[in-house]
């Protein structure tokens, strides 16, 4: 898409490589009601008001996931008649080729008006990709979890995971694996990926407890970081950031709740 709406910092910003396409947006009443006017000197603007800066790039080792082996671009490069520079222990010299540096213009909106603004731009004909940049977040606490040595994911999970995190942020979609393809290992990398408070929404009560023994036995997460969110189990959140697992009927219950 032309446009993204990424969360940065628990702000919420509509990004672009082309400042046509936001004073397009712009021109709807109700994003530009939902624009939030950013007055901060740390941050490089334009005459517009756009806030600038660099464009989140593809990452090389996801790059190599997504590219199936034996692909005919590596032949391509593989002439035997081409000449290859070498050095003077005869290895081949990597000459670094110069990229223009990609700036991107974005600005804010209203937490509260998001769903205004991704319904607007879908009209407009510039649905909106949602990113979380998770890597640059200062503000949300950190949940310290890391894979365990035995954890393995298979090429095809790798692959699902790198269109995820392509570009160094987290994009929203829906990642579809047949029965035992290892869904779960999946998400549990996908969570640790970004070490943020996460919530994983289960059928039943059965799959909570399912989840939260995936989360321990693949990867070093204290207990106390994990918290199960039932109609007869309610554990205390972690002040710190945790993952919460619990079920969709929990959070979509309209009747009377428990203080809890």
């Amino acid at each position: 898409g032309k446009a993204k709406l990424v969360l940065k910092q628990n702000k919420f910003y509509v990004e672009s490589e082309h400042p046509s396409v936001l004073r397009e947006l712009l021109r709807d009443p109700k994003i530009s009601q939902a624009r939030v006017m950013e007055i901060d000197k740390d941050k490089e603007g334009d005459q517009d008001g756009f806030v600038t800066s660099s464009r989140a790039e593809e990452m090389d080792e996801n790059l190599n996931f997504l590219q199936e082996p034996k692909d005919d671009s590596d032949d391509d490069n593989s002439d035997s008649d081409s000449e290859v520079e070498l050095d003077e222990k005869g290895k081949p010299i990597v000459k670094s080729i110069a990229t223009p540096k990609l700036t991107t213009v974005a600005f804010q909106v209203a937490g509260d008006a998001v769903e205004v603004v991704k319904k607007q731009a879908i009209e407009l004909d510039y649905p909106l990709m949602e990113e979380y940049d998770f890597r640059n977040d200062a503000t949300n606490p950190d949940v310290p979890m890391d894979l365990k040595p035995h954890a393995r994911i298979r090429r095809y999970q790798e692959r699902s995971l790198a269109k995820m995190f392509g570009n160094g942020r987290a994009r929203s979609g829906i990642i579809v694996l047949p029965c035992g393809a290892g869904k779960t290992l999946t998400g549990v990398t996908a969570a640790q990926t970004i070490k943020k408070s996460v919530v994983c929404l289960c059928t039943n009560a059965v799959s909570v407890l399912q989840w939260k023994y995936q989360f321990q036995l693949w990867t070093n997460i204290p207990e106390d970081r994990i918290s199960c969110f039932m109609s007869d189990k309610k554990e205390p959140l972690h002040p710190g950031g945790c993952v919460l697992i619990t079920t969709y009927t929990m959070v979509s219950y309209s009747g009377k709740r428990s203080e809890q």
